[in-house]
């Protein structure tokens, strides 16, 4: 497909239209000098046996409304973007440079893998859907921008985030990332946000340890009812989660899981509703399975009934617990809980 244009003389005013069909072998696609316009839909799937694509580093990719990359749809597909800091991958609209120009976007489905390394992905992305997305597939992104798209990056319940450090996120209209929550311990705390953008996190459960890693200047918003049921996960100082109406942080409610937030007086972790009143949202429980949890320095917000329930026989170890604007009170427990003061 492309790799077959190599060796030509293209003049950098140029256009390669790159049509629908299917890259089913292993191989570079080299820069050509000139810009790829991709009109049609383009599979990278292997079959038999798995089709690797590597991108060089400085190609330049067009996207019409038509136009897309789905990787591992059919058959195993792996895409690496291979750009440099000088000379960055890009992929952006063909046609007006605005958000959401090209829909149907950069996909990995439950048998591809995508790695995007210096790479700039702009102008894409659709109502919750990110420019680059997965559906059941495996991502890993480092280095790269996403701006002016209406959603830069999107996964689902059933994708692997592999790794997402040292990117930037700027203008990007409606949500920055949108995530589950299983992927929050794969962002790097080396990400940078323009003021206000949008992390967008759904409900769902977490089953391993996680660190929750500061996102600076982003807007994390919870918009349902997380599940810490396995493992830890820890909360650093200075972290922020705005939650929405009916969202709520549950801890070892199925299975055994920790709560560790570690907050300083300089620098407190804050829960708050995303509307500061009452009843905005529901709340932090611990139930029956949870067990050694430390909140340290928390300030919440906002919840319906008590900031902070412990029921059933949870454990916690508390110390600076800060609550405001809650339905009843700030913490409240039952006779079979264990709850410590850590001042």
């Amino acid at each position: 497909m492309v790799k077959a244009l190599e060796t030509n003389k293209i003049p950098a005013e140029a256009v390669i239209e790159l049509r629908g069909g299917a890259a089913t072998t292993t191989g570079t696609w080299p820069n050509l000098g000139a810009p790829i316009r991709v009109v049609g839909e383009v599979y990278i799937e292997g079959k038999p046996s798995k089709a690797a694509i590597t991108i060089a580093a400085g190609a330049t990719f067009r996207f019409d409304s038509g136009g897309a990359l789905y990787v591992g749809y059919g058959g195993d597909g792996e895409l690496k973007v291979a750009g440099t800091t000088e000379a960055p991958v890009s992929f952006g609209a063909a046609g007006d440079a605005t958000p959401g120009a090209w829909e149907k976007g950069i996909i990995a489905y439950s048998k591809g893998a995508i790695t995007l390394e210096h790479a700039v992905v702009q102008h894409g992305g659709v109502d919750g859907r990110g420019a680059l997305r997965s559906e059941g597939g495996k991502v890993a992104v480092t280095a790269s921008t996403f701006k002016e798209n209406k959603v830069g990056l999107s996964l689902d319940d059933a994708s692997e985030l592999r790794g997402f450090d040292q990117n930037q996120l700027v203008g990007n209209t409606e949500q920055a990332l949108v995530l589950m929550p299983r992927h929050l311990g794969a962002l790097g705390a080396a990400n940078t946000y323009a003021d206000g953008q949008v992390v967008l996190v759904h409900g769902g459960g977490i089953d391993k340890p996680a660190t929750w890693a500061l996102q600076p200047a982003a807007a994390v918003t919870i918009d349902g009812e997380i599940y810490v049921d396995g493992g830890a996960v820890t909360i650093p100082a200075g972290a922020t989660y705005a939650f929405a109406d009916g969202a709520a942080l549950y801890v070892g409610y199925g299975d055994t899981g920790t709560l560790v937030v570690q907050g300083t007086t300089d620098k407190p972790v804050t829960f708050k509703g995303s509307r500061a009143e009452a009843g905005a949202w529901k709340g932090v429980e611990l139930y029956s399975k949870a067990v050694a949890s430390t909140l340290t320095q928390l300030h919440v917000s906002d919840a319906a009934t008590a900031c902070v329930r412990a029921s059933g026989g949870a454990t916690v170890t508390i110390d600076g617990l800060v609550g405001s604007k809650c339905e009843t009170a700030t913490l409240t427990w039952d006779c079979s809980s264990k709850v410590k003061s850590g001042g």
